[in-house]
């Protein structure tokens, strides 16, 4: 399986995120700040429950311990569509709960935890009402327990990220529902708890598997870490980045080369039978720049 990335202007443009440390390197300062929610009363935190990056896991929990919590409210997918409603409490099953359950439990060892667990067929309304509901805790830790891009190469995988960081940085809740993560209704509760809050998400770190190595495998999961913020936030932000996909096939053509079919998704625009080879285009309008990424996975 060959692999040519192409970049037509920096990477470096485009990415809002930091470059991950390595394990040995974390230091409790690696979220600056993160701890710091509680003095308007909560805090919302974005974390993975891929314990492949548990050392950065615990970096964001030792941070928030910097604050006494007396609540914790975890929000994950229904990974097994165990729930006998589209929302419902978590089971022992559901890792995405219990990977922060236990963290909780051991950080902060005084607070109470609660979960919520997220079937993808949750309707808008239902979500409207999980908010309203979440909004009225106070002295409350919001846990966002979200796996990002899976089961692709790091470099398509980095493309769906960058779209799933605009759009989380941007809180557009219209695009929420077509990020590639394992949880996009979580990340519709997640935007719109922001709205309600008036924050944004900050100390926002990417990693991703597969790019970090330098192996191209398609078992990957990339993981997003960030935590809100209401400082500094003087008007609404938007969205920087616009990203087209050009397949040089047919869209059938690709139908079962990847699990779940995700190489399609997680751009803004898709372009089929295009000849030549597959690209995605990354168009920055705040910089006034763009990047072009080649992919060559497939025969």
């Amino acid at each position: 399986m060959g692999r040519n990335l192409v970049l037509v202007l920096a990477l470096a443009l485009f990415c809002a995120c930091t470059t991950p440390a390595q394990p040995s390197e974390l230091s409790e300062d690696l979220f600056p700040g993160c701890g710091n929610s509680a003095e308007l009363g909560n805090g919302i935190v974005l974390l993975p429950h891929h314990l492949l990056v548990k050392d950065y896991i615990e970096a964001m929990y030792t941070s928030l311990s910097s604050q006494d919590w007396k609540h914790v409210v975890i929000v994950s997918p229904d990974h097994f569509h165990a729930g006998a409603t589209h929302i419902s409490t978590p089971p022992e099953t559901e890792h995405g709960f219990t990977v922060h359950r236990d963290l909780v439990n051991e950080y902060f060892p005084d607070a109470t935890v609660e979960g919520f667990m997220l079937q993808t067929e949750t309707t808008e309304e239902e979500v409207v009402d999980l908010v309203q509901t979440l909004q009225g805790r106070e002295n409350t830790l919001f846990i966002f327990s979200i796996d990002f891009s899976h089961y692709l190469p790091g470099d398509i995988a980095y493309v769906h990220d960058l779209r799933s960081m605009d759009i989380l940085s941007a809180r557009d809740v219209t695009a929420a529902r077509s990020v590639e993560v394992d949880s996009p209704v979580a990340v519709e509760v997640l935007l719109r708890l922001l709205i309600e809050k008036d924050e944004v998400l900050t100390n926002m770190l990417n990693t991703n598997p597969s790019k970090d190595i330098g192996i191209d495998t398609f078992e990957n999961t990339t993981h997003v870490f960030a935590c809100s913020t209401s400082l500094g936030l003087d008007e609404a932000p938007t969205r920087d980045l616009t990203i087209d996909m050009f397949f040089a096939h047919p869209r059938d053509w690709y139908l079962g080369r990847t699990a779940e079919d995700r190489y399609l998704y997680g751009t803004d625009t898709t372009h089929f039978d295009q000849g030549g080879t597959d690209h995605a285009i990354v168009t920055n309008s705040f910089k006034g720049t763009t990047t072009e990424f080649t992919f060559d996975y497939f025969e």
